[in-house]
């Protein structure tokens, strides 16, 4: 009795087996479908979509050694730069107001030490050694 029921699951399991292919089969045979349509004159249009990362395939640290803001930019993304190629300029004003101040400060500087060495003390154009005082006409006649 178990072997019959056995063969019964086993023949329920090849007859839908049967009608699943037969009807992938007629289904599957269906003629492509055609659209003609008339021919016109217009712009042709390639459109890509896509989400995604888009990564860099070279990534190069560029740095600079003072910092500020881009005054002239000699080169846009994507451009091919050869080695040491001016990329960037950064806007001088500040520089400008800093080498100002210090030539400034250097001239003060100047100024002080000339002020200070003209108040020096200078020596007296006739030495007291050298100046002999004559005495009193009254004293010398004692």
């Amino acid at each position: 009795m178990k072997y019959l029921k056995n063969k019964w699951i086993i023949i329920g399991i090849l007859v839908v087996a049967v009608a699943g292919l037969t009807a992938f089969t007629l289904e599957s045979k269906k003629a492509p479908q055609y659209f003609t349509e008339m021919v016109q004159k217009g712009d042709i249009q390639n459109v890509v979509q896509a989400t995604g990362t888009i990564n860099a395939v070279t990534t190069v640290q560029v740095g600079s050694q003072v910092s500020g803001t881009i005054q002239t930019l000699f080169a846009d993304f994507n451009s091919h730069v050869k080695k040491n190629q001016v990329v960037a300029q950064i806007d001088p004003s500040l520089f400008q107001g800093a080498l100002l101040q210090a030539k400034a400060d250097l001239s003060d500087g100047q100024a002080n030490l000339i002020a200070a060495t003209s108040r020096r003390p200078r020596r007296p154009r006739h030495s007291p050694k050298l100046i002999t005082i004559a005495p009193p006409r009254w004293l010398r006649q004692a």
